[in-house]
């Protein structure tokens, strides 16, 4: 129980550590589209103009003066939303829309959210890459089935008296957050010597990076990016 808790920690933890990492690589990402806008990392929803209203900016006295006319029909991105004036929602460069009648919010789905973080960690896939442990970098590839993943670790041209070997892992993925766990299962080649380790880490677009563990010991960084 305590390891299960320690692993959830690590990658609360992680994931605030990627959060940067993954607003810069939105722009490679897939456009997702929501309705007529276009889904980005950090929007919290959408509003649609029911009936012509105003954009408007909070000044400082936190009174509200006019930007421009909203039309019918039009979809704006939220990234925020005050309790001033019953109700602001944010889009961004200090423009607001009042939350009214004239105005429908509405909340991205978790199908939209997965989408937006880039090709999942699904079942066919395989990546590729290195990570280090005591034995020095060593390259893996991950093979994903339907619930396992098959580990294969080996030599690299800068390491090359790695033994190759192999073992099933069990894995949990989050597509919305992209917290990704792999815990050891068991063994299908094991060379003398080598013992399995877990995988807690993040998916962001075609890589997946984090660190390997023994119980709750860091063993090592990893590295793979998606190549099926």
């Amino acid at each position: 129980m305590f390891n299960k808790i320690f692993k959830i920690i690590f990658l609360f933890v992680l994931a605030l550590g990627v959060s940067t990492y993954n607003a810069e690589t939105a722009d490679a990402a897939t456009k997702v589209m929501w309705g007529k806008t276009e889904l980005k990392l950090g929007q919290i929803g959408k509003v649609t103009i029911l009936t012509d209203t105003t954009l408007v900016k909070l000044e400082g006295d936190g009174s509200l003066s006019t930007v421009r006319a909203m039309k019918k029909g039009e979809e704006y991105r939220v990234y925020s939303y005050k309790n001033n004036h019953g109700g602001l929602y944010g889009l961004g460069g200090g423009s607001f829309v009042q939350k009214n009648t004239k105005v429908k919010y509405e909340t991205p789905s978790k199908s939209k959210l997965a989408l937006l973080n880039g090709p999942a960690f699904n079942s066919g896939s395989v990546w590729e890459g290195t990570y280090t442990a005591n034995q020095g970098e060593t390259k893996v590839t991950l093979t994903v089935k339907e619930e396992t993943v098959e580990f294969a670790f080996g030599p690299t041209l800068g390491n090359p008296t790695v033994p190759e070997g192999k073992f099933v892992m069990f894995y949990e993925y989050d597509s919305v957050t992209g917290a990704l766990s792999l815990e050891q299962g068991k063994w299908i080649q094991k060379p003398n010597g080598y013992r399995m380790l877990d995988m807690v880490g993040s998916v962001s677009g075609d890589y997946y990076t984090g660190v390997l563990l023994d119980g709750n010991s860091v063993e090592g960084k990893f590295s793979v990016k998606k190549i099926k």
